[in-house]
Order: structure tokens, then C-alpha cells, then sequence
């Protein structure tokens, strides 16, 4: 009855419709969509990582900061919890874009929030994750790295 329940779950639509927006260019509204979403269901990793993206394109640092502190929380959840690599991968390769997206605009924090990009993209290498995401991840990081001066 749960599985049935799940396919016909409003979320996956109301999902769909924020990855819609998102993808047309319309960052504000699919953020305003995915924070509802994420006010429904605080642990829907879907939701938080469509919020993060959705932030990243807006680029504006509240909506960083509130993508960072929902990455944070639920990204120590998932590790913590299950200790499912695969689960928390996503979102903290997400928490290293914000991280390294907020570093750029800060002056005080700047090289914490650099540090804690690197720190969240070894830790999604170290992790059992899917190629595609481990190679996005080590790209990443290897621009990073770069753009740090810290190529080695």
C-alpha cells in the first residue's frame, strides 16, 4: 500500500513543476516552489538539492545561505543516519558549489567557505557514489583547486 501510495504522491508532480521552472530559466519561482516543498518535508533530499540549485542560479546570498544551512544539516543527517554514501553525495557536491559560490562573495569568511568547497568535494570522492557524480565532482574540484592556486 506505501508503494502504490508513493506513485500517486502529490510531491513527484509538484517536483517536476520546480525542475521545470528551473530548467525555463526561472530560478526565483522554482526556489520559491522548492522552499515550499522543503517546508512540507524538511528531509526531502530532493527538494533541498532542487532549492541549492535553484539558489546557485540565482546567486543572491540569502538564497545561498539558506540552501547552505538546509545542505548542511541534511547532508550530516544522511551520513550520520544511514551512512549512505549515495544519498548524501549530491548534496554535499551541492555544498561545495554554494560554499564556493558564497567564498566569492564574502570578505571575512572567503577562505572558510573555499576550505569547506574542497572539504565537501573530497569527502563526495571518498564516498561510494555513481561515475557521473564522482567525475563532476573531481572536475570541480580540480577548477577549484586551480583557481585557489592550489593545483598539485
Amino acid at each position: 500500500m506505501a508503494f502504490l501510495r508513493a506513485l500517486t504522491s502529490p510531491e513527484l508532480p509538484a517536483l517536476d513543476e520546480c525542475d521545470r521552472l528551473l530548467a525555463e530559466g526561472r530560478p526565483a519561482e522554482a526556489l520559491a516552489l522548492f522552499r515550499a516543498e522543503v517546508g512540507r518535508d524538511a528531509h526531502n533530499d530532493r527538494a533541498i538539492a532542487g532549492l541549492a540549485r535553484a539558489a546557485l542560479a540565482l546567486g543572491e546570498r540569502p538564497a545561498l545561505l539558506e540552501a547552505e544551512g538546509l545542505l548542511r544539516r541534511r547532508a550530516a543527517e544522511v551520513s550520520a543516519g544511514a551512512g549512505d554514501d549515495r544519498a548524501a553525495g549530491e548534496l554535499l557536491f551541492l555544498l561545495g558549489r554554494v560554499s564556493a559560490a558564497l567564498s566569492a562573495s564574502e570578505d571575512a569568511m572567503a577562505i572558510a567557505r573555499a576550505e569547506d568547497a574542497v572539504l565537501a568535494w573530497e569527502r563526495v570522492l571518498a564516498a561510494d557514489v555513481p561515475t557521473p557524480l564522482r567525475v563532476e565532482t573531481a572536475l570541480e574540484l580540480a577548477a577549484w583547486l586551480e583557481f585557489m592556486g592550489r593545483a598539485d
